[in-house]
């Protein structure tokens, strides 16, 4: 993780465009409404600076955690807070985030996302990665991201930070969600070298 540079993550944040256009259009066919969403910033940020994305620690929040392998393993955790994503499921299907309904729903969202993401991002290695079906969590941020990242901590303290903004086209009100890649850091070198950019 240290050794990257801004070429890298000018490629993971065009990467994260292409992605986010393409799960634009599946969630506006899903919601019944036009969706714009694009990736204003992709930052390598410490375990600490990824508790403020989202609101900071104490920010109640809907994740979906995915696993993913195949030419890269690792995680992918999907972060909204919990009042925007009650807002929009409660307008798209009178349902509070709470419902079992509900969160079916927000694990589709959630689907799309990774997919979209991790698919362009294999099309650009032209290689195959395959996210798991998501595990939905409502909790406090500090503790989804104490469990969600015990493991990389051994290995390293920081985290791929994808930010994620969806805009419905009748909403002047923009959905402000991240996305989190933690790929396992072994994998990197690897992934670079499959899309082009060597370290």
């Amino acid at each position: 993780m240290d050794a990257f540079t801004p070429i890298h993550m000018s490629v993971l944040k065009e990467i994260g465009n292409i992605g986010a256009g393409h799960a634009a259009t599946a969630l506006g066919n899903m919601l019944g409404k036009r969706m714009y969403m694009h990736v204003p910033h992709v930052k390598l940020a410490t375990f600490a600076e990824v508790m403020e994305l989202s609101g900071g620690s104490d920010e109640i929040v809907a994740s979906c955690i995915h696993t993913f392998t195949g030419a890269l393993s690792g995680k992918l955790f999907f972060l909204l807070p919990v009042k925007e994503a009650t807002d929009l499921l409660q307008e798209w299907m009178g349902e509070s985030i709470a419902t079992e309904m509900a969160q079916s729903a927000f694990r589709e969202m959630s689907n799309i996302l990774a997919g979209s993401y991790l698919n362009a991002l294999a099309t650009f290695a032209d290689s195959s990665i395959i996210p798991s079906p998501p595990a939905m969590t409502i909790d406090l941020q500090g503790a989804i991201m104490s469990v969600g990242l015990v493991d990389l901590s051994m290995e390293t303290n920081k985290v791929i930070a994808i930010e994620t903004v969806l805009v419905p086209s009748d909403s002047e009100d923009a959905l402000r969600g991240c996305i989190l890649l933690l790929p396992d850091p072994k994998a990197l070198p690897q992934l670079f070298s499959m899309l082009g950019v060597e370290g």
